[in-house]
């Protein structure tokens, strides 16, 4: 009995299904002319949207962006976050078809994907792979907070930051970049996006929490943690209070030690930074601070991280 792979039987069927599934992603795939010659990929997120990343968008004006059909049109950048790498381009050219994006995907470690960018005129690239594992909520660099990680365990060509990582059914999973990690390209999930996108349409920028003070991370004594009930290991010790900003006004001194705030303990910059989301802005929150020998409770009202900080 011949074996199915024989004759180009299950691996023909295999690269059919997989031309197929990146030819499906055609009519939303852009190619945005932003850097001078190294063109990058966007997705046409929903009408009148397109996604990018936003480190390959070194212009701010002049950009412009290329349809599967030829067409070519200027557009404007709506907003950046430089937190996610994400940026969003408003478009004034009528209807286009727009990303299938699964908005409940759930993708996990060795599930079969593709990064498809469109980089130039002569058409998509794609890159088939697996994702190489997923984690929780993250952390980036310059404070975004990133609700799963995905990590990409496949080549990503020049130009594919800004495009779709998709599964088997060219559903997108998430948008592909290489600028928030130094090692490998990951994956910004559809949760993140869509949130992102809202922000970003709305504000052309993503409000997150300010307090206007210098950290350090600090470990604390075990005798002192336990005299006192602290219940993390460490705390943040304030090295700077910027005049007139929210902790300055709420009472918080140079030299406290922030353990906890609305009753949760902070340890670490990544602590402070995922309470200090879009949600914290505006809002009063209980800082509890270590000073001396003794805990204090301090109220600060959380100021809005200034757009040019983000």
């Amino acid at each position: 009995m011949k074996s199915q792979l024989q004759g180009g039987g299950a691996f023909a069927a295999l690269s059919r299904e997989i031309t197929e599934a990146v030819e499906r992603t055609d009519p939303w795939i852009v190619s945005i002319d932003a850097r001078g010659g190294f063109p990058t990929s966007g997705v046409v997120w929903s009408e009148g949207i397109v996604v990018a990343a936003n480190h390959t968008l070194v212009r701010e004006g002049d950009l412009t962006v290329r349809f599967p059909d030829g067409a070519r049109t200027s557009v404007g950048v709506a907003g950046r976050d430089p937190g996610s790498d994400l940026a969003v381009l408003k478009l004034d050219t009528g209807k286009r078809p727009t990303a299938p994006v699964d908005a409940a995907a759930e993708p996990a470690a060795g599930e079969l994907v593709l990064a498809v960018g469109r980089n130039s005129e002569h058409g998509l690239r794609a890159s088939l792979g697996v994702i190489g594992g997923v984690g929780g909520q993250w952390q980036t660099a310059r404070g975004a907070s990133i609700d799963r990680y995905i990590l990409l365990d496949l080549s990503t060509f020049p130009g594919f930051s800004g495009g779709p990582l998709v599964d088997a059914e060219a559903r997108v999973l998430g948008i592909n970049t290489t600028g928030l990690s130094r090692h490998s390209g990951v994956a910004i999930p559809v949760s993140t996006v869509e949130r992102v996108v809202k922000e970003l349409s709305e504000r052309g920028h993503v409000r997150r929490g300010y307090l206007g003070v210098g950290l350090y991370p600090l470990a604390l004594p075990a005798h002192l943690r336990a005299s006192l009930k602290i219940e993390g290991d460490g705390g943040l010790m304030i090295i700077g209070v910027e005049e007139g900003g929210p902790a300055a006004r709420g009472g918080i001194l140079l030299g406290d030690v922030i353990v906890a705030l609305d009753g949760k303990p902070i340890e670490d910059h990544e602590a402070l930074q995922s309470r200090l989301g879009t949600e914290s802005v505006g809002k009063r929150l209980a800082i509890t601070v270590l000073r001396g020998d003794r805990l204090v409770q301090a109220s600060v009202e959380i100021g809005e991280r200034p757009a040019r900080g983000q």
